[in-house]
């Protein structure tokens, strides 16, 4: 697939996990906080990509 970036979308889907560590990887008396956003994306201007078929 060939294209434009421009007609491509990333936004930011609803909803984030926050997740807590403490364990021997971390180190003694320390916490570890791992966050996760979720994001998506979308072609919104088909016509600025093209899909090339190869033969095998």
């Amino acid at each position: 697939i060939f294209g434009a970036m421009m007609g491509y979308y990333i936004v930011e889907k609803p909803g984030m996990t926050i997740a807590r560590y403490q364990d021997s990887g971390t180190g003694p008396n320390k916490v570890e906080f791992h966050v996760r956003k979720k994001l998506g994306g979308r072609p919104v201007k088909l016509w600025l990509f093209a899909v090339q078929k190869v033969a095998e």
